[in-house]
C-alpha cells in the first residue's frame, strides 16, 4: 500500500550498547528529515563516548545514557520519555535504514495508522550464511 500526502515528524530511537557500532546510528542520522529527531539511547556502564557524543551532536542527535546497563526495555521507555515527536520509530542498532522507509512510515503514521511495519530484506557482504535459511528473516 503506498500512502501519498503529508508527512509526520518521526522520533527515531537507537538502543544500543555498542558504542563503537556508530556507522549504523550515524546512516540513520543521514536518513532523517529536518523535522525529525535521532535519539541514541546507550546501554553500558562507565563508557567513554565522549566522541560519540560529539559526532552525534554535529549531527542533531541526542545521546541519552542510562549510566548502568538496564536493558533494552528500559532503554526503549527512556527514549519514549525524551522523545519530541508523536510518532517514535524503534531501529536496531546495526541495520541501515532508507529516507524512503522513513516517508513512507511518517506518511502512514499522518494517514491515521497506529502502527507500521516495514520490510527489512539482510544484505550480507558475500553470501548469506549456512546457519540461516531465507525463510528464517522476516
Amino acid at each position: 500500500m503506498e500512502v501519498i500526502g503529508p508527512r509526520s515528524p518521526l522520533s527515531v530511537a537507537i538502543c544500543t550498547n555498542r558504542p563503537w557500532n556508530i556507522r549504523y546510528m550515524l546512516s540513520a542520522a543521514a536518513s532523517l528529515s529536518a523535522e525529525d529527531e535521532l535519539l541514541v539511547v546507550l546501554d553500558v556502564a562507565d563508557a567513554d563516548c565522549a566522541d560519540l557524543a560529539d559526532e552525534l551532536g554535529r549531527r542533531g542527535a541526542r545521546l541519552l545514557r542510562n549510566g548502568s546497563n538496564r536493558g533494552l526495555s528500559y532503554s526503549r521507555n527512556q527514549a519514549l520519555a525524551e522523545c519530541a515527536h508523536r510518532i517514535l520509530v524503534y531501529l536496531d542498532d546495526d541495520i541501515t535504514i532508507g529516507s524512503e522507509t522513513l516517508d513512507a512510515i511518517g506518511r502512514a503514521a499522518a494517514a491515521g495508522a497506529g502502527i507500521v511495519g516495514v520490510l527489512l530484506v539482510p544484505v550480507f557482504p558475500t553470501a548469506c550464511p549456512w546457519w540461516l535459511t531465507g525463510g528464517q528473516y522476516h
